[in-house]
């Protein structure tokens, strides 16, 4: 993999959230983009949300429940949003994948949303909690930050 479309050698942003179970490493830049990283919380969910100025080169969002949730509920609950918010859109079957060495549910959106086209991928897995993890796929690089997320309850190394 190239530079170009996604190796992460340069100055990096390792996220390392013990409380809320997660580990990700995010590009500070991208693309000549500076990487925008904001994370808080509502009703004890927590949402970690990285992304440059044109929400693609670098899209990625990590929602952490506070516990285990039905992934049916919530993928219609987001299925709705997007159907409710979007015009032209297109949302993508569900179907169960690995995520982190997880089975997670998952489904593609693509539409216009917010002002813009957007590309996602939702996916919804647990561990004692459920998280949600939402991405652009088109771009290599949220993939290349994708197999940097680690989920702390699997992770053997111990905590910092």
């Amino acid at each position: 993999m190239t530079h170009a479309e996604g190796n992460l050698s340069q100055a990096m942003n390792t996220i390392f959230d013990e409380h809320n179970g997660y580990a990700v490493v995010i590009p500070e830049s991208a693309a000549g983009q500076t990487v925008n990283i904001r994370s808080g919380a509502r009703n004890d969910i927590h949402v970690m949300h990285a992304e440059t100025p044109d929400q693609s080169t670098i899209y990625f969002e990590v929602t952490a429940y506070p516990s285990v949730r039905a992934h049916d509920a919530l993928v219609a609950a987001q299925r709705t949003f997007l159907a409710d918010n979007a015009t032209g859109e297109t949302i993508g079957d569900v179907r169960v994948t690995i995520l982190s060495d997880r089975p997670a549910t998952t489904f593609d959106f693509e539409g216009f949303l917010q002002g813009r086209i957007k590309t996602r991928r939702f996916c919804f897995v647990d561990t004692a909690r459920t998280y949600r993890v939402v991405y652009d796929p088109t771009s290599a690089r949220n993939e290349a930050v994708l197999t940097t997320l680690r989920f702390l309850a699997d992770d053997p190394r111990p905590s910092r």
